[in-house]
């Protein structure tokens, strides 16, 4: 019943301990998978308010941006026109630049129509707008006698009056003296066309020679030197600084500008830097205003911009995406053509490898920086433009869908890792706790069979001693041989139950580790001697054959000579309990290399491996059916383990099942 209710015992306990590892663990396990759910949404919430301040900052920076740039122009075309009282045409080129020349601009008078820029179309190569210069040009084109043909155009120049027809007369007669390869002739008469209207530099002719004239002369002068093999960079930088004269005719800029393409690479071969810069200024200011014409063509007048708000960048149609920037003073109105370009620089706040920023227009197009990269999952934010920008909007992208929980990740870590060492010292303290527990409930309940035991134990020989006793004072027995036979079983349970007393002792002072011994140097044989003496009389009954074979010259020991035996008699006693009805026991002292050894060998029932580990465990026995039989309490070995430790020696077990056991104790010669 014992038995049954430790079980049950057992059982809720574990029980117990389990919900109480268990409860906390899932309990932390859920608080901290919510705590990193919160910093994860903790991160991102405080990500997205940072974008999103950035976001309205670059809202605002454009708006305001585009809205000084308006009234920046409209300021300096005011103060230009009150001291000029003109126009300030030349202020369309102080505002490309400003922007690289990336930009272009459309100006409208009051009347809503175009001003600027010119619809001028200059022809580069006719030359034939006189009767002189016809019947020349016959000459070198028809018949193609070109020495006749430079000397019939050097006579028209010396003789005619029009300044415009002398010059070009000069420039044919270049022409025809580079075509019979007279380079040297060409080229002085290419330069005497300059120094004849110009004492200073090509910068003048402008205002002197048509445009077509002096780009003409000036492409010549720089062809002839290629094939002369002279240094032509003065002449092209020369060239540069007439094509960036912006009141020419567009087409005549464009073809100079297109033939000084070739002869310079691009511009690459121009050694200044600042003419370098001045090629690629001039190349944007072209390009810009063809852009502008192009949209002037599209919207010759105002109707379509005088239905917008001032100071608003819409997109319109055209063949390309065109973006405009309309503004207006009391007299003009203004279209800057492609202004969202300068867009992109408010959004280097973002980190390119993480982000992708796109403004949507009025149409609902986007554009930016990269406008192959479209995510296609929706924007992580979205914050309207300002006034300057009716209904577009700019949108934030992420790159790596990924990038919250890798900011968030350094923090979930430490949660994450927190999380599972709490967890791990959880469920350690509870195995610790269930171990501690379990064998503690095993140890109460072999205690329990121990008092079961010994309350037996001691019972048995109190209750025979009791009936021989009560035999003796009744008289009733026949004999004085009984009265001797009754005194010999009294004695044998007194001594039976002194040794159960002196097991008892030893165990109690085993428990408080008082057990104090009296190590001398003592003879084993003495030792095995008295052993033998103790169980002696209990051997000789029944049938039991025991042997004792003790090595002669054995060395002394140091070691406790009662305690000594009390290990020997519970060796012995145990050999002849757990032995069969045909016992034999042998103790064996001999010496092997420094220690004497004491060996105690049965043939009884042996000892299975699995138990071999624990038969030296206090309160443990094999069999309890047998230990009811055999008569027993579990402390005998527990007592020799606890000496033979005491005396740093060893106990070596030997058994096999049903053919007995061999226990051999060593101890040190010099210990």
């Amino acid at each position: 019943m014992n038995k049954i209710s430790s079980k049950d015992q057992l059982r809720w306990v574990i029980l117990l301990l389990t919900i109480a590892v268990i409860l906390p663990t899932i309990c932390l396990l859920w608080f901290m998978t919510q705590a990193v759910k919160n910093e994860r949404l903790a991160v991102r919430q405080k990500l997205i308010d940072t974008y999103k301040q950035q976001l309205e900052q670059i809202s605002q920076g454009c708006d305001s941006s585009y809205k000084s740039l308006a009234e920046r122009f409209i300021r300096d075309i005011e103060q230009s026109e009150k001291k000029t009282g003109k126009p300030p045409i030349r202020l369309i080129t102080n505002l490309v630049s400003i922007f690289s020349g990336r930009h272009s601009l459309i100006v409208y008078d009051a009347n809503g129509q175009v001003e600027f820029p010119k619809f001028e179309k200059a022809d580069i190569e006719s030359e034939v707008d006189s009767e002189e210069l016809s019947e020349v040009w016959n000459v070198e084109f028809v018949t193609k006698d070109y020495e006749t043909a430079a000397k019939l155009y050097g006579e028209v120049a010396e003789s005619t009056q029009d300044n415009i027809v002398k010059c070009k007369a000069i420039v044919s007669k270049a022409r025809c003296l580079a075509k019979k390869e007279q380079y040297s002739e060409a080229i002085e008469t290419c330069k005497y066309l300059f120094n004849a209207f110009s004492t200073t530099s090509i910068e003048r002719n402008v205002f002197v020679l048509p445009p077509a004239i002096v780009i003409n002369n000036n492409i010549r002068l720089i062809e002839l030197y290629i094939k002369t093999s002279q240094d032509y960079d003065d002449l092209t930088d020369g060239l540069l600084t007439a094509i960036g004269n912006s009141h020419w005719p567009l087409s005549i800029r464009e073809f100079g500008l297109e033939k000084l393409k070739t002869f310079t690479e691009n511009g690459k071969t121009i050694k200044n830097e600042s003419r370098q810069a001045q090629y690629h200024h001039v190349h944007g200011e072209i390009k810009a205003e063809r852009q502008s014409i192009s949209v002037a063509e599209k919207h010759p007048n105002t109707s379509l911009f005088g239905r917008w708000k001032a100071n608003t960048i819409q997109r319109i149609k055209m063949p390309e995406t065109t973006y405009v920037l309309f503004f207006e003073d009391e007299v003009r109105k203004y279209v800057l053509v492609n202004p969202p370009d300068i867009l992109f620089g408010y959004t280097n706040v973002f980190k390119e490898d993480s982000f992708i920023c796109k403004f949507k227009d009025n149409a609902g197009d986007y554009f930016g920086r990269h406008d192959k990269q479209m995510p296609a999952a929706k924007p992580i934010l979205s914050a309207p433009m300002g006034d300057t920008f009716p209904e577009w909007s700019v949108e934030l992208y992420m790159k790596d869908a990924n990038i919250f929980d890798d900011t968030a990740s350094k923090q979930v870590a430490i949660y994450t890792w927190t999380g599972v060492l709490v967890v791990l010292l959880i469920l350690s303290s509870g195995a610790i706790a269930a171990q501690v527990i379990g064998r503690q409930i095993k140890l109460n309940r072999l205690k329990n069979d121990f008092i079961a035991t010994v309350t037996h134990e001691l019972k048995t020989p109190l209750s025979s001693m009791r009936v021989l006793v009560d035999t003796l004072l009744d008289g009733n027995y026949e004999s004085e041989q009984t009265t001797s036979e009754y005194l010999h079983l009294i004695a044998k349970e007194n001594e039976r139950l002194s040794r159960l007393v002196d097991n008892f002792l030893t165990f109690s002072r085993m428990e408080r580790n008082r057990q104090a011994f009296d190590i001398v140097k003592t003879d084993p044989a003495q030792i095995a001697k008295a052993a033998a003496e103790a169980v002696q009389t209990k051997f000789n009954r029944g049938n039991c054959r025991f042997d004792i074979n003790i090595e002669q010259s054995l060395p002394d020991i140091p070691a406790d000579k009662d305690a000594m035996v009390t290990v020997l008699v519970n060796l012995l006693d145990n050999a002849y309990k757990y032995s069969y009805d045909d016992k034999k026991v042998e103790l064996k002292v001999y010496a092997e290399d420094s220690s004497v050894c004491f060996s105690v060998s049965d043939n009884g029932i042996g000892i299975f491996r699995r138990a071999m580990k624990k038969i030296f465990s206090r309160f443990y026995q094999v069999d309890r059916s047998l230990t009811r039989r055999a008569e027993g309490t579990g402390l005998g070995l527990s007592i020799v383990k606890f000496i033979v430790d005491a005396h740093k020696g060893t106990i070596d077990v030997v058994s096999k099942p049903d053919k007995g056991s061999t226990f051999t104790v060593k101890l040190s010669k010099t210990n």
